[in-house]
């Protein structure tokens, strides 16, 4: 299995070389155009990126650089794609929109995606944006993405609009805007029914228009959704559901995982949480081994407000924490029933893993995640 670490990759000079992983042969290319070309003529081929590409001499893209739906391997082999921009001037439909539109059954992996500008807020609807692929059923691995995402769309991310597949190993410092009305936007997916695991969301994330829901990692978590080992810590903004990892929860699992942003909910109907805004609201939902320390807060009206859960619905809440110093409230919870919540001061979130965190999975050290509790296998960004 290929492993790079940050800036690390293989630079191919001559694009005629022979590359072979787990004995599938790839094709190498060296920018955008050759790649989204190949891609159309054969959509389950096996693509390498042979080098760092600049694609500030390519302009602007009007919609996604590489539309036709993909269903083979890409390997970024740890290159970076720096300065992609990806517009749109006028309504030009509801396509699924990224650097490629849709991964259906295949796979991204090894790619840095630096500096991306996506500004479709024309595009519109029920429909997936995010900087890395609009929509995805399949498997994106070890890809770092960094810049901003704009868009009108209902399903924004900033890597993955809507992800019904895996997303494993992804880290993104994308800035996320939603500006459409019942909106669901993500800093890292915009609606989950997949999987994510040891992934991570520090970019800030902006939804400010009515019913728009925003979460730190993910703006709506549904049936099947499962977030697992993963982390977020941008500052949320939403006008609905407003969570430092979720925004909206209506069904499937959270395991082991922690958020520290800020939160506002700027809606007079906002429900906001350090972690989840909206808990089980469509189904069940459960959230295992978590905390929370982000500063939470409301505008007022019939909306409520909660250290770690916004308002809480069905499913079962255990082993989890909240910090009563960072986040100004002693109630875990806004409203709703629920148990399984503990809130804790600053200093003893910091003097020990909490009860029932298992070791094999966190960890404590000082000079590590200001003190509180990280993932060993997810550890915070330098």
């Amino acid at each position: 299995m290929l492993s790079f670490g940050t800036g690390g990759g293989v630079d191919f000079q001559n694009l005629a070389s022979q590359l072979a992983i787990n004995g599938a042969t790839y094709t190498l290319v060296g920018d955008i155009s050759t790649l989204a070309a190949d891609v159309a003529a054969n959509s389950s081929g096996n693509f390498a990126l042979a080098n760092n590409y600049d694609a500030s001499k390519d302009g602007t893209y009007q919609g996604s650089p590489i539309p036709t739906w993909y269903s083979g391997s890409f390997d970024g082999l740890g290159n970076t794609i720096a300065n992609l921009a990806i517009g749109n001037t006028q309504h030009v439909g509801r396509e699924p929109t990224g650097l490629f539109s849709i991964v259906t059954t295949g796979s991204v992996s090894h790619l840095d995606i630096s500096d991306i500008n996506l500004d479709v807020r024309h595009i519109e609807g029920q429909v997936g944006v995010g900087a890395l692929a609009g929509d995805n059923g399949g498997t994106i691995q070890g890809v770092r993405v960094s810049g901003t995402v704009v868009s009108g769309a209902n399903i924004v991310g900033g890597v993955v609009g809507s992800n019904g597949g895996t997303i494993n190993g992804v880290i993104s410092t994308v800035g996320v805007t939603g500006e459409a009305k019942y909106s669901s936007t993500g800093g890292l997916v915009g609606e989950n029914t997949g999987l994510i695991s040891n992934s991570y969301g520090a970019g800030n994330v902006f939804a400010h228009k009515r019913y728009a829901s925003a979460g730190g990692l993910v703006g709506n978590n549904e049936a099947g959704g499962e977030v697992s080992n993963s982390q977020a810590t941008g500052k949320v903004t939403g006008n609905y559901a407003s969570g430092g990892l979720i925004g909206f929860f209506g069904a499937g699992t959270i395991n082991e995982t922690f958020a520290t942003g800020a939160i506002n909910g700027a809606g007079s109907r906002s429900e906001t949480g350090g972690l989840v805004g909206w808990q089980g609201a469509n189904g069940t939902a459960t959230i295992n081994e978590s905390y929370s320390t982000g500063a939470v807060s409301g505008n007022g009206g019939i909306g409520t407000v909660g250290g770690m859960i916004g308002i809480g619905g069905p499913g079962a809440v255990t082993t989890c924490y909240w910090d009563t110093t960072t986040s100004g409230t002693d109630n875990g919870v806004g409203g709703g029933n629920i148990s399984g919540l503990t809130g804790l001061t600053s200093k003893q979130l910091r003097s020990g893993l909490p009860a029932g965190f298992d070791p094999a999975v966190w960890a404590e050290e000082r000079k590590i995640n200001n003190g509180f509790p990280y993932l060993i296998a997810d550890p915070p960004l330098k």
